[in-house]
């Protein structure tokens, strides 16, 4: 237990290696951005902050096997005292303990929380941390071995390179297990950024939708200071003029998007370029998930494309910079 404890302690509430430990310092903590979060909940009867609820459930999913509220609901009763404090649980003079939510409290105040709200608070969170002490210092020691172990072989292998603008992948997932009421499953739609996985937005897709009317919604999540300049990848299903027109005109960000059969008109004008007279700049190869994938990258400028955002030239973003030529995107 005091391993467990002394390891969340640094991975959630703060503190952990010396840089992390100067990066606390500045850096509000988990529970003060979780504190961000809207109280659905009624004023009556309150005993637990809503930042404490959440705070607990961080740590403890944390930990292998807290995959359940139940589990949660367990971790808290077996949390030291300093967790707790940290947490913000409130004390009992009477008992000289601090007073832990039972399972019933915690699923209450999880079932009304939006989601979306949460992960906002994830992200301020994790990219103020990634920020004030550079990405691999994001995990104290011995809290993911395996992980820093592939990190550092990462390193090794691959020289180092200055990473460019920010860039977001917009994608949709079916999450495992979880089902509404009516015993359908439920989809949410994220955006993650690509330099460092952190989930900068998340939002449910509505029973009997998809993700695009959920594309924009999920986007203004993000804010300007993060999305303007940057490049937005996403898939086939978001090769949507309306969506391409949000990023650059309302955002002034561009994107990167995938052709396929749901634009025919365009994706024949794309085949039927000279692609064999264009170089390639760029080639990968990667294996994962019972899979290898052989990458190819060619860049080319195209006029009269038939998927122009309709926008005037003065209110489109600052155009991008690549290193081996121009951007094919918005």
């Amino acid at each position: 237990m005091q391993f467990q404890s002394s390891v969340l302690l640094a991975a959630c509430l703060g503190g952990g290696s010396p840089p992390a430990e100067v990066a606390h310092a500045t850096v509000p903590g988990l529970v003060e951005r979780l504190a961000a979060v809207p109280d659905p909940r009624g004023r009556q009867g309150r005993r637990y902050r809503l930042a404490t609820l959440l705070g607990l459930g961080v740590c403890a999913m944390s930990v292998v096997g807290h995959d359940s509220v139940a589990a949660i609901a367990q971790w808290g009763r077996s949390a030291g005292g300093e967790v707790l404090a940290r947490l913000g649980a409130p004390f009992d003079p009477l008992r000289g303990v601090y007073q832990v939510p039972d399972e019933k409290t915690l699923r209450d105040a999880y079932a009304k929380v939006d989601p979306s709200h949460l992960a906002a608070a994830g992200f301020a969170r994790l990219a103020a941390l990634a920020e004030a002490v550079g990405q691999d210092a994001l995990a104290p020691d011995g809290l993911s071995e395996r992980e820093q172990r592939r990190r550092a072989r990462r390193s090794a292998e691959a020289p180092p390179r200055p990473r460019g603008r920010e860039a977001f992948a917009v994608d949709g997932k079916c999450l495992r297990g979880a089902k509404r009421a009516d015993g359908s499953q439920v989809y949410v739609i994220s955006a993650v950024r690509h330099h460092d996985r952190l989930t900068a937005a998340a939002r449910e897709i509505a029973a009997k939708s998809n993700e695009i009317p959920a594309f924009a919604q999920l986007l203004a999540d993000i804010d300007d200071d993060h999305l303007r300049g940057a490049v937005v990848t996403m898939d086939a299903l978001h090769a949507q003029r309306d969506h391409a027109a949000y990023l650059v005109e309302e955002r002034r960000a561009h994107y990167l998007v995938t052709v396929k059969g749901n634009q025919p008109n365009l994706s024949k004008q794309l085949r039927a370029l000279p692609w064999r007279e264009v170089p390639v700049v760029h080639r990968s190869h990667d294996a994962g998930h019972g899979r290898e994938e052989h990458r190819e990258l060619q860049v080319v400028t195209v006029h009269d494309l038939l998927f122009p955002p309709p926008t005037s030239r003065g209110n489109r973003p600052p155009p991008a910079s690549w290193p081996n030529g121009p951007a094919g995107t918005g």
